[in-house]
Formats: structure tokens, sequence, C-alpha cells
């Protein structure tokens, strides 16, 4: 598989079947990597995964990316605002097992940090996982301390002063 042959894009609220498909995915096959469990996730009503893609479709505090192969979701990207909504926290990275090791998920973080740089609020993103496979760009990863038996990895980017 070639990243050339990935579309990255948005699901509109009609796609939560998929979304719901390659998130269950991913809490079954990376449960360290994620804050949810598959069986909270799996017993979420259809309303819950329809309002999640709405959320993301107003890209004001809550962002989704997903990667597409052959008419196949192969992995999600996500982003929110909490306390301080000029700080984007990225989320839930997952590739799918078969679509590993091309690139998918560097395309997905590009994805997402020019979605977050375009966004009128958003001046920073940062990203940390509990996954000891992930590897961020050497350029922007810092390393911090180990937490139980994973290793923790962390950057955060600021996007530059904006003009008002």
């Amino acid at each position: 598989m070639e990243a050339n042959d990935i579309t990255i894009e948005r699901l509109s609220p009609d796609d939560w079947p998929a979304y719901r498909a390659i998130r269950l995915e991913a809490l079954q096959d990376s449960p360290q990597a994620f804050g949810a469990s598959y069986a909270d996730a799996v017993a979420k009503p259809d309303a819950f995964w329809r309002h999640r893609l709405e959320q993301a479709q107003a890209q004001v505090d809550n962002w989704l990316l997903f990667a597409r192969k052959e008419g196949q979701l192969v992995g999600i990207i996500g982003a929110f605002t909490s306390n301080d909504p000029h700080i984007a926290e990225i989320i839930s990275v997952y590739v799918s097992p078969t679509a590993r090791g091309c690139g998918i998920a560097q395309r997905l973080m590009t994805a997402i940090l020019d979605e977050l740089a375009r966004s009128a609020a958003v001046e920073k993103a940062s990203w940390s996982s509990m996954s000891s496979n992930c590897r961020p760009s050497p350029s922007t990863s810092v390393p911090a301390s180990r937490s139980r038996a994973r290793k923790r990895r962390s950057w955060a980017m600021a996007f530059g002063t904006r003009n008002s």
C-alpha cells in the first residue's frame, strides 16, 4: 500500500457507521493508546457517533479527519480545545494494522495541523501519546518521564502570531 493511494477527508454525519467502525477497531487494536474503552464506546447510541461528526464539521473546538484507502477507512486523527480555546490537543491518532508503515499517520498529522493552523482561535497544538510505538518527528518530539510501563512522548507547536 502506498501513501499516494490514501485520501485524507472529513466525514459527514451520515457516515457515522464508518466512524464508529474505525474508532472501535482502534480501541480493540491499541487500547493503551486511548482514554476510552471499547466496552464504553460500543455501548454508545448511534446519535452519539452522528453528533461527534456534526461537532467536527463545525471546526470550532473539535476536529476529526480520516484516511481512506479503496473505500475503507484506515486511519483517524482528532483534535479538540477544552479549557483554553487557543490550545488544541491532538488525540485519537490511529492507523489500521494493514495500512501501517507507509506514512499515513504522518499525513494525518500534517492534515490536522493544517486544519488547526487555519482556525482563527487556535494558536498552539499539542500532542502526547502513551503508546510505546508512536514516534513523533525527531524535530518536534520531546521525551518526557516514564509513566507506568509505557513511554510518554509529547510535543507542542505554536502557529505564530496572528494579525488582528
